[in-house]
């Protein structure tokens, strides 16, 4: 038996549908023949040729992506649950890490297993074994020592897809910073991190959610997530201007929380100068090269929470509270957050065409992307109710 696999020859170029055999599966290993997979604002980077100081200069037959989904097709000898303890069956859907961290060292042994040193991840390279080693093709080898959860059936393959990424990434991040109930916290970026930590803060109760973001559209869609203010960054342009003006929305004091979702070095600094005496800031975003050699202190006793690489990777139990928020979450706007997606069998020419299309949220993250292609919005929700309940218990 033959699977396809997505394969990148060129930076921003199409992809090409190769065939590798589809690998017997050893025991504690899964096979997995995957329903829907996202585009996350990695992958794009990745397309466009701006991560080659990783990838190299040119593509080298690069297969990629990590945001997915899908039904156990083969379960290796030895498999009879989900990292929960779920029963799990051949034919169930399920959703699963990317990366696969030792559980052994001190790193994992304080809750920081996406910072493990010796963290695996699957090669990148097409026709390495086992050959389905990421989003972009009919199957996925989950290898043994895998965390791999076993979706509701209240939870629709759209909203299982980018659970592993962003939404654990945020749950994870605010829960480090010691977001609590009544806090003021503050979101620099309103991409799809930005938009994810949105709804995640109103869920564990933030008093008061202040966004920051350069782009209308975005900072819309903030609004309709559930900031209670958004700054645009265009009408403050400096930094001075927007931490004055948190300041003023958290009556002088500054807030308890600051998340930044940008990725841009020069952020940190402004960030800091907005917090309150002994509150954080968390960061779970792709730094970038630093323009300015801004070294602003933090406020007296302010502690600086997560990094990247991470902490702030999706783990084992951030996943799994992803997949609760989506079960029991209110309903969001489903206008400009909606995931449009593609089957497996789309031609390699289509999906290099759509390319970037696949949430609007995500979309708007960069002016680069290419929406005009994307097909009709499909309306959906994150969930039935609005509840934090679901998500209380393990923290």
């Amino acid at each position: 038996m033959k699977g396809r696999v997505a394969v990148l020859k060129a930076y921003g170029g199409e992809f090409e549908l190769r065939e590798y055999p589809v690998p017997e599966v050893e025991a504690g290993a899964i096979l997995v023949r995957l329903s829907r997979a996202g585009v996350c604002g990695s992958d794009l980077h990745i397309w466009r040729g701006e991560m080659k100081e990783i990838y190299g200069a040119s593509p080298q037959d690069l297969t990629f992506g990590h945001e997915m989904c899908g039904r156990v097709d083969k379960l290796g000898a030895g498999v009879t649950t989900d990292s929960m303890g779920q029963p799990l069956r051949e034919g169930d859907r399920v959703t699963y890490l990317y990366f696969f961290p030792c559980g052994r060292c001190p790193v994992c042994l304080h809750d920081e297993m996406g910072s493990c040193p010796r963290k695996a991840r699957p090669n990148r390279v097409a026709g390495t074994p086992p050959y389905f080693n990421n989003a972009y093709g009919e199957y996925y080898y989950l290898r043994p020592g895998h965390f791999v959860f076993k979706i509701p059936d209240e939870i629709s393959d759209d909203i299982a897809t980018p659970t592993n990424c962003a939404l654990s990434q945020v749950l994870y991040g605010l829960r480090r910073a010691g977001l609590r109930a009544g806090h003021a916290v503050v979101i620099q970026g309103a991409g799809g991190l930005g938009i994810n930590a949105v709804a995640v803060a109103r869920d564990m109760g933030a008093d008061k959610i202040i966004v920051i973001d350069r782009l209308p559209e975005r900072l819309e869609l903030a609004r309709a997530f559930g900031a209670d203010h958004t700054l645009s960054a265009t009408e403050l342009p400096t930094a001075d201007r927007r931490v004055e003006a948190v300041k003023e929305l958290t009556g002088g004091f500054g807030a308890d929380v600051v998340a930044d979702l940008v990725g841009y070095p020069e952020v940190i600094p402004e960030g800091l100068r907005m917090l309150r005496g002994a509150a954080a800031t968390s960061r779970w975003a792709a730094s970038r090269p630093a323009t300015s050699s801004a070294t602003t202190p933090p406020p007296s006793s302010a502690a600086t929470r997560g990094s990247w690489p991470p902490p702030t990777t999706p783990r084992g139990p951030s996943s799994s509270r992803s997949l609760s928020f989506g079960a029991t979450s209110r309903d969001f706007p489903s206008s400009g957050s909606s995931p449009t997606c593609f089957p497996s069998s789309a031609s390699p020419k289509a999906s290099s065409r759509r390319t970037g299309c696949s949430a609007r949220a995500r979309r708007t993250r960069r002016s680069r992307a290419r929406p005009s292609r994307c097909e009709p919005q499909r309306p959906w929700n994150w969930g039935r109710r609005f509840s934090a309940k679901a998500l209380t218990p393990s923290w």
